[in-house]
C-alpha cells in the first residue's frame, strides 16, 4: 500500500512539473505575442501619420 502512494504522488509530481513548464511556456508566448501586437499597433500609428500627412500635402496641392 505504502509503495502504490509513493508512486502516486511521484506520478503527481511529475504532472505537477509538466503543467508547470506548459504554464512558463504558454506565459512566454502569451508575452511575446504581446510584444508583436504592440509593434503592430506602434507602426499603425506610424502609418496613420504618414497618410493624415499625404492627405495634406495632396490637399494643399489642389
Amino acid at each position: 500500500m505504502e509503495e502504490e502512494q509513493f508512486d502516486e504522488i511521484i506520478s503527481s509530481l511529475g504532472m505537477i512539473e509538466t503543467n508547470t513548464a506548459w504554464i512558463t511556456i504558454t506565459h512566454n508566448e502569451l508575452e511575446q505575442a504581446n510584444q508583436r501586437l504592440h509593434n503592430l499597433e506602434m507602426v499603425m500609428l506610424d502609418n496613420n501619420k504618414l497618410l493624415k500627412r499625404l492627405v495634406e500635402l495632396l490637399e494643399k496641392k489642389k
